[in-house]
Formats: structure tokens, sequence, C-alpha cells
């Protein structure tokens, strides 16, 4: 997640140069505002002291607090953006599968959510489940 690619690189650097000036860069407001009663075992993306910028397929992360870039692929991006405080990585799962339109396992959604809570990018740490490894998962997600 943490590897910086040409486009990647290139985002993250107008991010830095020109918070500002750049118009498709914002702080992140978290997805999925709104709920009341969230599940505590459900995650929830970090909100504060970031700036996201969705590239074609990727999304660069920058924490303004750790001064550090990640590199979500574009199923780790949409994980990330489904973790709401109230929904279960079983949820998470059903709702990234519609969007990618294949099937994805469960145990992906927590080898992503793994991932996240090590990048500082949800607000607690997550159980990540059963293990699996980097070449299933890039087999699976690419």
């Amino acid at each position: 997640m943490s590897g910086w690619r040409g486009e990647a690189r290139q985002a993250a650097s107008r991010l830095l140069r020109g918070m500002a000036e750049e118009p498709d860069a914002q702080p992140c407001h978290g997805p999925g505002l709104g709920h009341d009663a969230p599940d505590p075992s459900a995650p929830k993306a970090r909100q504060s002291d970031l700036l996201v910028q969705r590239l074609s397929d990727e999304t660069v992360v920058y924490d303004l607090k750790r001064h550090r870039g990640h590199c979500l692929n574009h199923a780790a991006a949409l994980v990330w953006a489904a973790c709401d405080g109230a929904s279960s990585p079983a949820s998470i799962a059903r709702r990234v599968s519609r969007e990618l339109g294949t099937a994805v396992d469960q145990g992906y959604v927590r080898f992503a959510l793994g991932r996240l809570a090590r990048a500082h990018l949800l607000e607690s740490d997550v159980d990540p489940g059963p293990r699996i490894s980097r070449a299933t998962w890039r087999g699976a997600w690419g």
C-alpha cells in the first residue's frame, strides 16, 4: 500500500506542493457519515488529517499527521470507503463485490482491513481474521 509509482508519485508531489491549489485534493471527511449507532466491531475509516486524491486506478492518501503517503489499489480503496463504523467485514465484502462486479471473499476484506489499520487509515485496530498470503491477495485483486 505504501509503494509509490508513476502517477501516484506525481499526485503526492502535487498534494504536498500546493494542497490548497489542487482542485481534486481535499481533506477527507470520511465515508459513511450519518450513522447513529456504530457497531463497535465494525471498522471505521479515519477522517482527520488526511488528503485524498483519486486517480484512474488507485487512490493516493497522504497522512498529514505522520507525513506518510499511501497508494491504495481500486479494491483496497473500495474497502476503505465502506468502513463507515456500522458495516461488518461481511457486509463490506458484499458491497465491494457489487462495485467490482466479482465475488470478493470476506478473507480478502479482512486482509485489506489489516493493511489499512497498519497504515493508520482506520480509527482503531481490527481483527484481521484468518491469514491469507500476499500471493493469494494479488492473484484475486491484482
